[in-house]
């Protein structure tokens, strides 16, 4: 009898092809209310609320707070007692919400009075605004850990750094070309990165005023940095297609990772994968037993990919619905990413042939993410909404965190201990307590 052939052996290239992932999502409902709520509710005793469901119109209702209890006659659709530590107990409205608790910077609501939707969230005024670093389209902000500081940059090439206390200007500095990007360097005082000149990325002290290193090498614009190894490594993606790693004490890139021309890369993120990753990779590809891996996504190709830093070699990838705008490493074994249709994909490692959760959300085009508490995200959107959702620890994904304020594009989203900052096209940079 002839021996049947045993099945080639699948190289883990081959495990990764990329596959669409089809089906239109029904997007999910949201609770909303109005961006500047909180002045609001203290200043008139009251603020709308809706929640936005597909197949259904905006259903709200205005929330009447008063400091004392309202009559029983004619009482309005939604109504409380603040107490004298600023605080509401729980109570229920006739339209169907339901109003958890009322702060001067905190808003719990829920409502589930249609089939198949449940869901509540907390409404987060800013604890600061800053108005006056600049008038507009602020466009990237990054925050030293330790808050002393902030970097911001302007649509008109101008970038500001200032104090976080008290919005003392420290540096101001106006390149020819765009400014794209601004990064603190960690491990160092008054240190951060910049894009500049389209492609040049330029090292800066505050203290000295004075440009530490220009890192060449890209040949177009630069727009995403991200540092590595406690600052010592950068990666930098730009518009050439490219996702180059630096050395920062070097002038010249230590390698290329990733290379897609023609093909935009819009952002990336590094983590030293767990061990259990890279090592179902070793055998065909030692060099892959690196530990550092670099997610990504694209424009044009609709495709998001980790590959590993050491090798070159693609680890994953998944084709999504549109381009991919913005991405995360979470705590493992989760990663996620966000695209231009409001599509939010998380996946896990250990079965990454597929999406753990997939939704669309009703909003704006998802412009930045970053991760918060382990295994969920942070997101700011086209339509000027910043949010919070974790699928893992709320399978239902039935409860944010949203983040009000403005009603302009949120384009980029950065946190330090205890509090997350935001930029936006109105000009404004908004802190929130986390």
């Amino acid at each position: 009898m002839a021996q049947s052939k045993k099945p080639a052996k699948r190289s883990p290239q081959q495990d990764i092809e990329p596959h669409p992932v089809k089906g239109r999502l029904r997007p999910l409902s949201r609770l909303i209310i109005h961006p500047k709520w909180e002045q609001l509710l203290f200043q008139t005793g009251q603020a709308w609320i809706g929640i936005r469901s597909e197949g259904s119109s905006i259903i709200g209702a205005c929330f009447d707070c008063k400091l004392h209890s309202p009559p029983d006659t004619a009482a309005p659709a939604c109504s409380g007692v603040i107490d004298e530590t600023g605080k509401t107990s729980s109570f229920a409205c006739r339209s169907g919400f339901r109003i958890h608790s009322v702060t001067a910077k905190a808003l719990e609501i829920e409502f589930d009075q249609i089939a198949g939707i449940a869901t509540r969230a907390t409404f987060h005024a800013p604890t600061r605004v800053y108005g006056e670093i600049f008038n507009r389209n602020v466009v990237s902000v990054d925050v030293q850990m330790s808050g002393y500081h902030g970097a911001a940059v302007s649509f008109d090439k101008i970038l500001k750094v200032w104090r976080m206390d008290n919005e003392e200007i420290k540096c101001t500095l106006k390149e020819q070309g765009d400014i794209s990007v601004v990064k603190w360097i960690p491990g160092t005082p008054l240190s951060f990165a910049y894009s500049a000149d389209t492609s040049f990325i330029r090292l800066y002290n505050v203290e000295t005023n004075k440009v530490l290193r220009t890192l060449k090498g890209h040949s177009a614009p630069v727009r995403v940095l991200t540092f590595a190894d406690k600052g010592r490594n950068l990666f930098s993606a730009s518009q050439d297609g490219t996702v180059r790693l630096w050395d920062i004490t070097r002038r010249d890139p230590i390698r290329t990772v990733a290379v897609h021309l023609g093909d935009l890369i819009n952002c990336i993120s590094v983590q030293t994968a767990h061990p259990t990753v890279t090592t179902a990779y070793s055998a065909s590809n030692p060099s892959a037993n690196d530990g550092r891996v670099l997610l990504y996504g694209t424009q044009d190709g609709q495709c998001l990919r980790i590959a590993s830093v050491a090798s070159d070699g693609v680890l994953f990838q998944q084709q999504v619905d549109s381009a991919v705008s913005c991405c995360a490493f979470l705590q493992h074994p989760y990663f996620a990413c966000g695209t231009d249709t409001a599509h939010i994909y998380y996946f896990d490692w250990r079965k990454a042939d597929r999406p753990f959760a997939h939704w669309q959300e009703s909003r704006g085009s998802i412009l930045s993410m970053i991760a918060h508490r382990g295994s969920g995200v942070i997101c700011g959107t086209q339509d000027g909404t910043t949010f919070y959702r974790n699928p893992v620890a709320h399978p239902r994904n039935d409860l944010t965190m949203e983040f009000c304020g403005g009603d302009e594009p949120v384009t980029r989203v950065c946190q330090y201990p205890g509090n997350l900052v935001t930029c936006c096209r109105d000009g404004k940079i908004r802190q929130y307590n986390l």
